[in-house]
């Protein structure tokens, strides 16, 4: 192509046709320019589509996450669900407002001493974006904000209400075994009934386990829950929007 380019120079030059050359090279240079434009362009428009692919894959990897650590979060309620059904239990028996069922010790046990595993959400799409350049990689706005969102929930679940419960269930197991003074279980290893009825008449065991912070957790494990889903839906809506 400039071989022949440069053969109608030649002719132009060897003809004095001055004008008509500059008027050709001038022609020929913004031809040039165009071509390096659209070369531009189209490297461009390659980069971006990569980008966009990464993207997608970085999304549906999280996607995968987010509905594991939704499993989770369903297991971890239903167990603090449970906990918070024998604190109430017990909490009404103490006012008065039930008559003693068989089942109060029990009850009184899964209230104090009912553990509920922390909740360890995966990070391993999050790591690897990070990796990859970060959430900037992430064009989408919203979808990004949304990733923010969950995530710090994550973290202010774990460093807040979770800490404070765990730190509470344990003061209220503490005094417990304080109180029972080693008679909590008989020889058997059943519940003492004697010992329970007189722990769940102790004030002090009641005022603990009042503000044993088992309420607020069961409520913010299902806030979190909800943030997670409505992420999910998110992330799930941007990559039918790709695929289209």
């Amino acid at each position: 192509m400039l071989k022949f380019f440069r053969k109608i120079r030649k002719k132009l030059v060897s003809k004095g046709k001055t004008g008509t050359y500059l008027k050709y090279a001038l022609g020929e240079i913004v031809l040039v320019v165009i071509g390096i434009l659209i070369a531009l362009q189209i490297n461009n428009w390659n980069g971006e589509r990569k980008e966009r692919k990464l993207e997608s894959r970085f999304i549906e990897l999280l996607t995968l996450d987010l509905r594991s650590d939704t499993q989770s979060l369903k297991e971890l309620i239903e167990i603090s669900d449970a906990t918070v059904f024998s604190k109430n239990l017990v909490l009404d028996y103490q006012d008065g407002k039930i008559a003693r069922p068989d089942s109060l010790g029990k009850h009184f046990l899964g209230a104090v001493f009912h553990g509920i595993p922390s909740f360890v959400p995966n990070h391993g799409a999050l790591e690897d974006i990070q990796n990859a350049g970060g959430l900037s990689l992430i064009k989408d706005q919203d979808l990004c904000n949304q990733i923010l969102k969950l995530y710090n929930t994550y973290d202010l679940f774990e460093k807040n209400v979770g800490a404070n419960y765990l730190k509470n269930r344990s003061i209220s197991r503490e005094l417990v075994f304080q109180r029972a003074n080693g008679n909590l279980f008989n020889r058997d290893l059943n519940a003492n009934k004697a010992v329970i009825d007189s722990l769940i008449l102790d004030s002090e065991i009641r005022d603990r386990l009042i503000s044993n912070w088992t309420l607020t957790y069961n409520r913010t494990l299902k806030d979190v829950l909800h943030t997670n889903l409505e992420t999910i839906e998110v992330c799930e809506a941007y990559i039918r929007r790709v695929n289209e």
